[in-house]
């Protein structure tokens, strides 16, 4: 991550931070337009690393607002190792999710809401079939996760930046 910090020097982006090894990225930038970041991302990435990925740039106040209006946490006694953040690169199929929650015998409970999975993991990520790559096949988008303790470490990281 600190190579990944480093070629993140670039005159329209300042505060550059990473978390651990989770591939997260914090920054503020003189850019608005969250595809131009995402391209800027994208192709810092393709000439330093060899690697074409997929890169969402989420907006500070919409990754709080995601962080904050988790329904689970509303629910009270659920346990937050549980819960995790499915962000959605690009368009999800409506159809294809109310099909994956309504006609399946999955236990884990998903919650789409403003481009975002909400994921219940019932009995915990590692024994769950629906991981990245199931949500990537049956919804025919790509997808980044994130684990409860993870946005709740990048939000206190935007926070700190202000």
């Amino acid at each position: 991550m600190a190579d990944l910090r480093n070629v993140l020097d670039h005159p329209d982006l300042s505060q550059v931070a990473t978390y651990l090894q989770s591939g997260n990225v914090v920054f503020k930038s003189s850019l608005k337009n969250t595809s131009a970041l995402e391209e800027l991302f994208r192709q810092i990435i393709e000439s330093s690393f060899g690697y074409d990925i997929q890169v969402k740039v989420i907006e500070e106040t919409v990754f709080l607002q995601h962080f904050n209006e988790n329904p689970f946490l509303k629910e009270g006694q659920l346990d937050t190792k549980k819960m995790y953040f499915v962000e959605i690169i690009g368009h999800v199929d409506q159809e294809a999710f109310k099909e994956v929650t309504e006609n399946n015998q999955l236990p884990e409970t998903m919650i789409l809401s403003n481009g975002l999975i909400y994921v219940y993991y019932v009995n915990g990520y590692g024994r769950s079939k629906v991981s990245g790559s199931f949500f990537e096949k049956k919804l025919h988008c790509h997808v980044t996760a994130r684990n409860f303790n993870t946005m709740k470490k990048l939000c206190e990281m935007l926070k700190s930046m202000n």
